[in-house]
Protein backbone atom coordinates (compact mmCIF):
# COMPACT_ATOMS: atom_id res chain seq x y z
CA UNK A 1 0.00 0.00 0.00
CA UNK A 2 0.97 3.91 -0.33
CA UNK A 3 1.26 5.39 2.76
CA UNK A 4 -1.82 6.74 4.58
CA UNK A 5 -3.90 3.35 2.90
CA UNK A 6 -5.09 0.81 4.07
CA UNK A 7 -6.11 -0.53 0.35
CA UNK A 8 -4.93 -0.25 -3.16
CA UNK A 9 -6.58 2.79 -4.76
CA UNK A 10 -6.84 3.79 -8.05
CA UNK A 11 -9.11 5.57 -11.07
CA UNK A 12 -10.68 4.12 -13.99
CA UNK A 13 -10.93 6.69 -16.30
CA UNK A 14 -12.67 7.64 -19.37
CA UNK A 15 -10.16 9.61 -20.80
CA UNK A 16 -6.47 8.61 -22.07
CA UNK A 17 -4.72 11.99 -21.90
CA UNK A 18 -2.43 10.87 -19.64
CA UNK A 19 -0.92 7.34 -20.14
CA UNK A 20 1.75 5.37 -18.62
CA UNK A 21 4.39 4.03 -20.90
CA UNK A 22 6.46 0.78 -20.73
CA UNK A 23 7.87 -2.49 -22.28
CA UNK A 24 10.45 -5.11 -23.04
CA UNK A 25 10.97 -6.41 -19.36
CA UNK A 26 14.47 -8.24 -19.15
CA UNK A 27 15.45 -9.19 -16.42
CA UNK A 28 19.49 -9.37 -16.43
CA UNK A 29 19.75 -6.00 -17.72
CA UNK A 30 22.04 -3.58 -16.04
CA UNK A 31 19.54 -0.92 -16.26
CA UNK A 32 17.03 -0.02 -13.24
CA UNK A 33 13.25 -1.23 -13.78
CA UNK A 34 11.45 1.75 -14.69
CA UNK A 35 8.45 0.74 -13.24
CA UNK A 36 9.81 0.52 -9.48
CA UNK A 37 10.89 4.26 -10.63
CA UNK A 38 6.67 5.08 -11.37
CA UNK A 39 5.68 3.42 -8.56
CA UNK A 40 8.15 5.53 -6.00
CA UNK A 41 6.52 8.52 -7.54
CA UNK A 42 3.55 7.81 -7.49
CA UNK A 43 3.48 7.10 -3.45
CA UNK A 44 3.79 10.99 -3.74
CA UNK A 45 0.59 11.78 -5.62
CA UNK A 46 -3.35 11.57 -5.45
CA UNK A 47 -4.93 9.22 -7.28
CA UNK A 48 -6.49 11.66 -9.92
CA UNK A 49 -2.89 13.20 -10.62
CA UNK A 50 -1.84 9.76 -11.78
CA UNK A 51 -2.14 8.40 -15.03
CA UNK A 52 -5.33 7.44 -16.58
CA UNK A 53 -3.59 4.07 -17.66
CA UNK A 54 -0.16 1.83 -18.44
CA UNK A 55 0.34 0.35 -21.60
CA UNK A 56 2.93 -2.34 -21.47
CA UNK A 57 3.79 -2.47 -25.09
CA UNK A 58 5.35 -5.58 -25.80
CA UNK A 59 8.48 -7.64 -24.40
CA UNK A 60 6.57 -8.80 -21.35
CA UNK A 61 9.24 -11.59 -21.13
CA UNK A 62 11.84 -12.69 -23.22
CA UNK A 63 11.33 -16.29 -23.87
CA UNK A 64 14.33 -16.53 -26.11
CA UNK A 65 16.99 -14.93 -23.49
CA UNK A 66 16.62 -16.29 -20.25
CA UNK A 67 19.67 -16.05 -17.93
CA UNK A 68 21.08 -19.15 -16.15
CA UNK A 69 20.21 -18.35 -12.41
CA UNK A 70 16.17 -17.34 -13.60
CA UNK A 71 16.08 -20.20 -15.66
CA UNK A 72 17.41 -22.29 -12.57
CA UNK A 73 14.67 -20.38 -10.35
CA UNK A 74 11.78 -21.42 -13.30
CA UNK A 75 12.74 -25.19 -12.80
CA UNK A 76 12.67 -24.96 -8.55
CA UNK A 77 9.21 -22.97 -8.96
CA UNK A 78 7.70 -25.65 -11.21
CA UNK A 79 8.70 -27.77 -8.73
CA UNK A 80 7.37 -25.93 -5.81
CA UNK A 81 4.20 -25.17 -7.17
CA UNK A 82 3.58 -29.24 -8.45
CA UNK A 83 2.90 -27.98 -11.94
CA UNK A 84 1.83 -31.02 -14.62
CA UNK A 85 4.69 -32.58 -16.20
CA UNK A 86 3.27 -31.55 -20.04
CA UNK A 87 4.01 -34.14 -22.44
CA UNK A 88 5.94 -33.54 -25.88
CA UNK A 89 6.18 -36.25 -28.73
CA UNK A 90 9.80 -37.47 -28.56
CA UNK A 91 11.24 -35.11 -31.77
CA UNK A 92 13.96 -34.52 -28.78
CA UNK A 93 12.16 -34.67 -25.49
CA UNK A 94 9.21 -36.79 -24.02
CA UNK A 95 8.11 -34.25 -21.50
CA UNK A 96 8.61 -31.32 -20.14
CA UNK A 97 10.49 -33.77 -16.79
CA UNK A 98 13.37 -33.88 -19.30
CA UNK A 99 14.36 -30.26 -18.94
CA UNK A 100 15.33 -30.04 -15.08
CA UNK A 101 19.03 -29.14 -15.39
CA UNK A 102 20.41 -32.20 -14.31
CA UNK A 103 19.50 -33.71 -17.85
CA UNK A 104 19.21 -30.39 -19.87
CA UNK A 105 22.08 -28.58 -18.62
CA UNK A 106 21.85 -24.39 -18.09
CA UNK A 107 23.18 -22.77 -21.04
CA UNK A 108 22.81 -26.05 -23.44
CA UNK A 109 19.71 -25.96 -25.16
CA UNK A 110 20.63 -24.38 -28.02
CA UNK A 111 21.62 -28.07 -28.61
CA UNK A 112 18.17 -29.62 -28.72
CA UNK A 113 16.36 -26.56 -30.19
CA UNK A 114 15.62 -27.71 -33.62
CA UNK A 115 17.44 -27.53 -36.93
CA UNK A 116 15.69 -27.48 -40.91
CA UNK A 117 17.00 -27.48 -44.29
CA UNK A 118 13.53 -26.65 -45.62
CA UNK A 119 15.17 -22.67 -45.94
CA UNK A 120 17.99 -23.99 -47.84
CA UNK A 121 18.29 -22.37 -51.53
CA UNK A 122 19.51 -24.17 -54.48
CA UNK A 123 23.17 -24.02 -53.43
CA UNK A 124 23.05 -25.14 -50.01
CA UNK A 125 21.10 -27.89 -51.11
CA UNK A 126 23.78 -28.31 -53.95
CA UNK A 127 26.49 -28.63 -51.43
CA UNK A 128 24.70 -30.76 -48.52
CA UNK A 129 24.74 -27.58 -46.43
CA UNK A 130 24.42 -28.71 -42.79
CA UNK A 131 20.64 -27.58 -40.90
CA UNK A 132 20.60 -24.28 -39.70
CA UNK A 133 18.60 -23.23 -36.21
CA UNK A 134 14.78 -22.92 -36.44
CA UNK A 135 14.78 -20.63 -34.11
CA UNK A 136 16.61 -17.03 -35.06
CA UNK A 137 17.64 -16.06 -31.74
CA UNK A 138 21.61 -15.06 -31.00
CA UNK A 139 20.71 -15.95 -27.25
CA UNK A 140 19.16 -19.85 -27.52
CA UNK A 141 21.28 -21.25 -24.53
CA UNK A 142 18.21 -21.23 -22.61
CA UNK A 143 15.16 -20.85 -24.49
CA UNK A 144 11.71 -21.57 -22.75
CA UNK A 145 10.40 -24.63 -24.11
CA UNK A 146 7.41 -25.90 -21.95
CA UNK A 147 3.95 -24.09 -20.80
CA UNK A 148 5.10 -24.61 -17.39
CA UNK A 149 8.44 -22.73 -17.76
CA UNK A 150 6.51 -19.88 -19.99
CA UNK A 151 3.76 -19.31 -17.23
CA UNK A 152 6.22 -19.66 -14.49
CA UNK A 153 8.73 -16.80 -15.78
CA UNK A 154 5.97 -14.67 -16.06
CA UNK A 155 5.46 -15.16 -12.19
CA UNK A 156 8.58 -14.36 -11.47
CA UNK A 157 9.32 -11.00 -13.89
CA UNK A 158 5.93 -9.82 -12.11
CA UNK A 159 5.68 -10.99 -8.24
CA UNK A 160 8.22 -11.49 -5.49
CA UNK A 161 6.26 -13.90 -3.95
CA UNK A 162 8.00 -17.05 -5.42
CA UNK A 163 11.45 -15.67 -4.78
CA UNK A 164 11.52 -16.44 -1.34
CA UNK A 165 11.56 -20.10 -1.20
CA UNK A 166 14.30 -20.06 -4.39
CA UNK A 167 18.10 -20.63 -3.59
CA UNK A 168 20.75 -19.23 -6.04
CA UNK A 169 24.29 -20.39 -5.27
CA UNK A 170 27.08 -18.87 -6.82
CA UNK A 171 28.95 -20.12 -9.82
CA UNK A 172 31.58 -21.90 -7.68
CA UNK A 173 29.13 -23.80 -5.56
CA UNK A 174 27.11 -25.23 -8.65
CA UNK A 175 29.83 -26.53 -9.99
CA UNK A 176 30.13 -25.58 -13.55
CA UNK A 177 32.06 -28.01 -16.17
CA UNK A 178 33.80 -24.76 -17.86
CA UNK A 179 34.96 -21.69 -15.79
CA UNK A 180 33.25 -19.13 -18.03
CA UNK A 181 30.07 -20.32 -17.42
CA UNK A 182 30.70 -19.74 -13.71
CA UNK A 183 31.38 -16.62 -14.12
CA UNK A 184 28.74 -15.96 -16.69
CA UNK A 185 26.24 -17.10 -13.93
CA UNK A 186 27.85 -14.70 -10.98
CA UNK A 187 27.33 -12.09 -13.76
CA UNK A 188 23.95 -13.10 -14.68
CA UNK A 189 22.99 -13.42 -10.85
CA UNK A 190 24.36 -10.16 -9.86
CA UNK A 191 21.84 -8.57 -12.19
CA UNK A 192 18.81 -10.68 -11.22
CA UNK A 193 19.42 -9.52 -7.75
CA UNK A 194 19.18 -5.95 -8.67
CA UNK A 195 16.08 -6.60 -10.84
CA UNK A 196 14.34 -8.72 -7.71
CA UNK A 197 14.91 -6.11 -5.48
CA UNK A 198 12.75 -3.69 -7.64
CA UNK A 199 9.52 -6.67 -7.64
CA UNK A 200 7.85 -5.20 -4.63
CA UNK A 201 7.58 -1.85 -6.00
CA UNK A 202 6.61 -3.21 -9.23
CA UNK A 203 3.41 -5.40 -7.91
CA UNK A 204 2.41 -2.17 -5.50
CA UNK A 205 2.14 -0.54 -8.97
CA UNK A 206 0.34 -2.67 -10.97
CA UNK A 207 -2.82 -2.80 -7.75
CA UNK A 208 -3.03 0.76 -8.50
CA UNK A 209 -3.18 1.70 -11.76
CA UNK A 210 -5.31 -0.01 -14.39
CA UNK A 211 -2.62 -2.04 -17.13
CA UNK A 212 -2.98 -3.04 -20.87
CA UNK A 213 -0.41 -5.15 -22.11
CA UNK A 214 0.23 -5.80 -26.01
CA UNK A 215 1.51 -9.45 -27.67
CA UNK A 216 4.99 -9.02 -28.86
CA UNK A 217 7.61 -11.08 -30.38
CA UNK A 218 9.79 -11.82 -27.38
CA UNK A 219 6.87 -13.24 -25.61
CA UNK A 220 7.18 -16.09 -27.87
CA UNK A 221 10.82 -15.86 -29.24
CA UNK A 222 12.73 -13.71 -31.27
CA UNK A 223 11.36 -12.64 -35.03
CA UNK A 224 8.10 -14.13 -34.46
CA UNK A 225 6.22 -14.80 -38.01
CA UNK A 226 8.66 -11.90 -39.66
CA UNK A 227 9.24 -13.75 -42.81
CA UNK A 228 7.84 -16.80 -44.58
CA UNK A 229 10.40 -18.86 -44.59
CA UNK A 230 11.01 -18.61 -40.65
CA UNK A 231 7.20 -19.87 -40.39
CA UNK A 232 8.49 -22.82 -42.48
CA UNK A 233 11.14 -23.39 -40.51
CA UNK A 234 8.55 -23.20 -37.62
CA UNK A 235 6.51 -25.93 -39.74
CA UNK A 236 9.26 -28.26 -39.87
CA UNK A 237 9.74 -29.36 -36.59
CA UNK A 238 6.57 -30.88 -34.11
CA UNK A 239 8.68 -29.54 -31.27
CA UNK A 240 9.28 -26.05 -32.62
CA UNK A 241 5.11 -25.73 -32.98
CA UNK A 242 5.02 -26.90 -29.81
CA UNK A 243 6.94 -23.80 -28.03
CA UNK A 244 5.49 -21.23 -30.47
CA UNK A 245 2.00 -22.82 -28.81
CA UNK A 246 2.93 -22.92 -25.49
CA UNK A 247 4.28 -18.90 -25.77
CA UNK A 248 1.08 -18.19 -26.98
CA UNK A 249 -1.51 -20.21 -24.64
CA UNK A 250 0.97 -18.67 -21.61
CA UNK A 251 0.26 -14.74 -23.07
CA UNK A 252 -3.53 -15.55 -23.51
CA UNK A 253 -3.31 -16.94 -19.36
CA UNK A 254 -1.03 -13.78 -18.32
CA UNK A 255 -1.79 -10.82 -20.85
CA UNK A 256 -4.62 -11.65 -23.10
CA UNK A 257 -7.32 -12.81 -21.14
CA UNK A 258 -7.13 -9.60 -19.23
CA UNK A 259 -6.81 -7.24 -22.31
CA UNK A 260 -10.06 -8.60 -23.68
CA UNK A 261 -11.91 -11.44 -21.55
CA UNK A 262 -15.06 -11.69 -23.68
CA UNK A 263 -13.60 -12.73 -27.15
CA UNK A 264 -12.57 -16.07 -25.04
CA UNK A 265 -15.88 -17.61 -25.60
CA UNK A 266 -16.85 -21.57 -23.39
CA UNK A 267 -15.74 -23.18 -25.88
CA UNK A 268 -11.94 -21.55 -26.07
CA UNK A 269 -12.19 -21.60 -22.52
CA UNK A 270 -13.36 -25.32 -22.19
CA UNK A 271 -9.96 -26.44 -24.22
CA UNK A 272 -7.82 -24.50 -22.70
CA UNK A 273 -8.77 -25.71 -19.14
CA UNK A 274 -8.94 -29.60 -20.43
CA UNK A 275 -5.12 -28.93 -21.50
CA UNK A 276 -4.40 -27.49 -18.38
CA UNK A 277 -6.28 -30.80 -16.13
CA UNK A 278 -4.33 -33.02 -18.67
CA UNK A 279 -1.68 -32.17 -20.61
CA UNK A 280 -1.50 -34.73 -23.02
CA UNK A 281 -0.45 -34.49 -26.87
CA UNK A 282 -4.33 -35.17 -27.55
CA UNK A 283 -5.38 -32.47 -25.54
CA UNK A 284 -2.20 -30.14 -26.91
CA UNK A 285 -3.44 -30.83 -30.35
CA UNK A 286 -6.56 -28.99 -29.30
CA UNK A 287 -5.38 -25.83 -28.02
CA UNK A 288 -2.36 -25.85 -30.84
CA UNK A 289 -5.18 -26.28 -33.66
CA UNK A 290 -7.01 -23.42 -30.99
CA UNK A 291 -4.47 -20.63 -31.41
CA UNK A 292 -3.83 -21.30 -34.83
CA UNK A 293 -6.71 -19.68 -36.50
CA UNK A 294 -7.31 -17.21 -32.96
CA UNK A 295 -7.54 -14.21 -34.49
CA UNK A 296 -9.14 -11.55 -31.65
CA UNK A 297 -5.53 -10.34 -30.04
CA UNK A 298 -6.40 -6.93 -30.95
CA UNK A 299 -8.25 -4.72 -29.04
CA UNK A 300 -9.75 -1.29 -28.12
CA UNK A 301 -10.00 0.90 -24.57
CA UNK A 302 -13.71 3.24 -25.08
CA UNK A 303 -11.65 6.28 -23.61
CA UNK A 304 -11.58 9.54 -25.34
CA UNK A 305 -10.10 9.58 -27.37
CA UNK A 306 -9.57 5.72 -28.19
CA UNK A 307 -6.86 3.47 -27.82
CA UNK A 308 -6.40 0.70 -30.64
CA UNK A 309 -4.41 -2.05 -30.05
CA UNK A 310 -3.33 -3.96 -32.89
CA UNK A 311 -1.50 -6.77 -33.45
CA UNK A 312 0.95 -7.15 -35.67
CA UNK A 313 2.33 -10.29 -35.03
CA UNK A 314 -0.23 -13.16 -35.80
CA UNK A 315 -2.60 -11.47 -38.96
CA UNK A 316 0.32 -10.95 -41.33
CA UNK A 317 0.25 -10.50 -45.08
CA UNK A 318 3.01 -12.78 -46.26
CA UNK A 319 5.19 -11.88 -49.28
CA UNK A 320 4.11 -14.53 -52.38
CA UNK A 321 7.38 -13.09 -53.96
CA UNK A 322 10.14 -14.86 -51.45
CA UNK A 323 10.62 -16.48 -48.59
CA UNK A 324 12.88 -14.41 -47.14
CA UNK A 325 11.02 -10.73 -47.70
CA UNK A 326 9.51 -9.74 -44.36
CA UNK A 327 5.83 -10.39 -44.29
CA UNK A 328 3.51 -7.48 -44.19
CA UNK A 329 2.58 -5.76 -40.25
CA UNK A 330 -0.85 -6.64 -41.15
CA UNK A 331 -3.17 -9.04 -44.27
CA UNK A 332 -6.01 -7.52 -45.47
CA UNK A 333 -8.98 -8.55 -42.98
CA UNK A 334 -6.66 -7.08 -40.19
CA UNK A 335 -6.87 -3.51 -41.94
CA UNK A 336 -9.98 -3.50 -42.34
CA UNK A 337 -10.66 -4.50 -38.62
CA UNK A 338 -8.40 -1.46 -37.91
CA UNK A 339 -10.15 1.35 -40.41
CA UNK A 340 -13.07 0.14 -38.64
CA UNK A 341 -11.93 1.19 -35.38
CA UNK A 342 -9.86 4.61 -35.97
CA UNK A 343 -12.69 5.62 -38.32
CA UNK A 344 -14.71 8.55 -37.66
CA UNK A 345 -12.73 9.22 -34.50
CA UNK A 346 -11.06 13.43 -33.66
CA UNK A 347 -8.02 11.13 -32.10
CA UNK A 348 -6.98 8.02 -31.55
CA UNK A 349 -4.02 6.61 -29.83
CA UNK A 350 -2.29 3.44 -31.52
CA UNK A 351 -0.57 1.36 -29.55
CA UNK A 352 1.77 -1.19 -32.06
CA UNK A 353 4.08 -3.81 -31.63
CA UNK A 354 6.15 -2.41 -34.70
CA UNK A 355 7.52 1.44 -34.16
CA UNK A 356 5.32 3.30 -36.35
CA UNK A 357 8.11 6.16 -36.72
CA UNK A 358 11.53 4.62 -36.42
CA UNK A 359 15.22 5.95 -36.97
CA UNK A 360 15.56 6.72 -40.31
CA UNK A 361 19.29 5.50 -40.01
CA UNK A 362 17.90 1.83 -38.45
CA UNK A 363 15.18 1.25 -40.76
CA UNK A 364 17.81 2.25 -43.69
CA UNK A 365 20.40 -0.31 -42.43
CA UNK A 366 17.08 -2.95 -42.18
CA UNK A 367 16.39 -2.24 -46.01
CA UNK A 368 19.81 -2.74 -47.23
CA UNK A 369 20.33 -6.18 -44.50
CA UNK A 370 16.77 -7.15 -46.61
CA UNK A 371 17.72 -6.60 -49.69
CA UNK A 372 20.99 -9.11 -49.12
CA UNK A 373 18.88 -11.57 -48.17
CA UNK A 374 19.10 -11.92 -44.43
CA UNK A 375 15.68 -10.10 -43.52
CA UNK A 376 16.59 -12.06 -39.55
CA UNK A 377 19.62 -10.26 -38.69
CA UNK A 378 18.02 -6.66 -38.08
CA UNK A 379 14.67 -7.14 -37.52
CA UNK A 380 13.09 -5.92 -40.32
CA UNK A 381 9.90 -5.37 -39.66
CA UNK A 382 8.66 -1.45 -39.10
CA UNK A 383 5.84 0.56 -41.23
CA UNK A 384 8.82 1.99 -43.41
CA UNK A 385 9.27 -1.21 -44.92
CA UNK A 386 5.58 -1.43 -45.90
CA UNK A 387 5.05 1.96 -47.13
CA UNK A 388 1.98 0.95 -48.74
CA UNK A 389 -0.07 -0.40 -45.86
CA UNK A 390 -0.69 2.43 -43.93
CA UNK A 391 -3.00 4.26 -46.89
CA UNK A 392 -5.32 2.05 -46.69
CA UNK A 393 -6.00 3.48 -43.10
Amino acid sequence: MYPGETRPSFLVSSTATNIAHGSCRHPHHHCDDALAALDRKYAELDVPKRANMLIMSGDQIYADDVCGPLMSAIRQSITLLGLYDQAFDGEVINACSDLVTTKTPLYSRANILPTTRVNHGFIKRFLNAAPEPVFSSCTLDNHLISFNEFVVMYVLVWSPSLWRDITLPNGEAIGFPDAKQATRWDTELAELERFKSSLPNVRRLMAHIPTYMIFDDHDVTDDFNLTVGWEKGIDSSTLAQAIITNGMLSYFLCQGWGNHPDVFDDKFMETVNTFVTAPNLENFGHVSELLQHFEQWHYTIPTSPKVVVIDTRTRRWRSESSDNKPSGLMDWESLMDFQHDVFNNDAVVVVSPAPMFGVKFIETLQRIVTFCGHPLATDSENWMAHPALPMHC
